[in-house]
């Protein structure tokens, strides 16, 4: 069996087997106004999507209605579990982040199994196998970070970072040479300007390359292993999967829907509220002083998205881009950035108003009051005025009934979309 179909084999057991023998995921689908609606995820291909309603009968819609798969549970994240050993086929376990945000798991040789084939190698590239899309050729100009075994403990691991001018090279005592990476493989050339000096990968634990960072559109996923990868869906699914192919596949695999935590399904991008410029906050009601916004990473959040947090009354304003046209999220009182989902206080209580201030005047568009029986809301609004330079969003979050205690609300992966 190959390693391709032992990964699909292994994947199809992540989800549950429900009335009629068909698969399904607890996930939420967006569609085109950001409205999220919880389903029980069968499959998806490139012209339909499959769930089960809440009475448990299959649905099919064209997908073209949906934009994003969302996990269900608010508090889900993206781990990196360590590739199984078969899947390493004996090479070095690393983690690689391209410039434009994908993710692969995966290792690099040599491999001791004769069944992985490796491509022709082309100056300035290094090969990889990653567990369920084989070997792949990677252009180094496209590698923004290397992480070498973080599952080994040797104090260097996951998270943001920011790209400099030069390469860089962490070795695992903690030191740091900059530089020009010349060769990456099972050894590493690195010129540090004191000439070219050969290191053994095992020595390593992170290569960073000065490649600047790209943004990103199209359908990409995000799996429950920490891949995130540019792939759409391809030909048809059975129900309980998705046939996906990324840019390097040379055919279609199969994945459990229980195998995929997130995707994104449009041509087109998302704009993360997190990513946009905060142009005015201030305290509302009797308060002289706010709390700043508390915003999460998207550095392994679904879809790229953080929550953020609006700890206490305040007026926040968020400068638009001009192609903004929808924007959505979930509002929970007493949620945090480490306990999305926590629950509010007994005597919790807000009023939260969203408005749009353009060159007519400012519109609200949402009022919504939040309790400790009704402590969550979603939100999907139509912004006025797309394309339109100069535009604000603005949040107020104001004390309910029983004054400002207890106000903490959270936006669950608020996002916006262009026209």
């Amino acid at each position: 069996m190959s390693t391709t179909m032992r990964r699909g084999v292994v994947m199809m057991c992540a989800v549950s087997l429900v009335a009629g023998g068909a698969w399904a995921a607890p996930r939420a689908l967006v569609d085109r106004s950001l409205a999220r609606t919880p389903v029980d995820l069968l499959g998806w291909n490139e012209t339909t999507i499959s769930y089960l309603d809440e009475f448990g009968r299959v649905r099919r819609e064209p997908i073209a209605q949906y934009i994003a798969v969302l996990p269900a549970n608010s508090a889900s994240r993206n781990n990196w579990a360590r590739p199984a050993d078969e899947g390493l086929a004996g090479g070095v376990p690393v983690v690689i982040e391209l410039v434009d945000g994908q993710r692969l798991l995966g290792s690099v040789g040599p491999w001791d199994s004769s069944s992985v084939s490796v491509p022709t190698a082309e100056e300035d590239t290094f090969a990889v196998l990653t567990p369920g899309f084989g070997t792949r050729m990677l252009p180094l100009d496209r590698v923004g970070r290397v992480l070498i075994d973080p599952w080994s403990g040797h104090g260097v691991g996951r998270g943001p970072w920011s790209p400099g001018v030069d390469d860089e090279l962490i070795l695992i005592n903690g030191d740091r040479l900059r530089g020009f990476l010349v060769e990456f493989g099972d050894e590493i050339l690195f010129d540090s300007g004191e000439g070219e000096r050969t290191f053994h990968l095992r020595r390593i634990a992170e290569v960073r390359l000065g490649n600047p960072p790209e943004s990103w559109t199209g359908p990409r996923v995000w799996w429950s292993t920490g891949d995130v990868r540019a792939a759409r869906a391809s030909g048809k699914h059975d129900e309980g999967a998705a046939i996906l192919a990324d840019r390097n596949s040379s055919g279609p695999i199969v994945f459990s829907v229980g195998a995929i935590d997130a995707a994104w399904l449009d041509e087109g991008g998302l704009i993360p509220l997190e990513g946009l410029e905060i142009v005015r906050h201030q305290p509302l009601g009797d308060r002289r002083w706010a709390d700043g916004v508390r915003t999460g990473s998207g550095y392994d959040a679904p879809l790229g998205v953080p929550d953020v947090v609006l700890p206490g009354p305040m007026r926040v304003e968020w400068r638009l881009p001009p192609e903004a046209a929808h924007f959505g999220t979930i509002a929970r009182l007493g949620g945090s950035l480490d306990r999305p989902d926590g629950e509010p206080g007994r005597w919790s209580d807000a009023e939260l108003r969203l408005s749009v201030i353009a060159r007519s005047g400012q519109t609200e568009l949402v009022s919504i009051e939040l309790g400790f029986a009704a402590p969550s809301a979603p939100i999907a609004v139509e912004l006025p005025a797309p394309g339109e330079s100069g535009r604000t969003l603005v949040i107020e979050l104001g004390p309910g009934r029983y004054g400002p205690i207890q106000d903490r609300v959270l936006l669950d992966r608020p996002m916006l979309t262009g026209f």
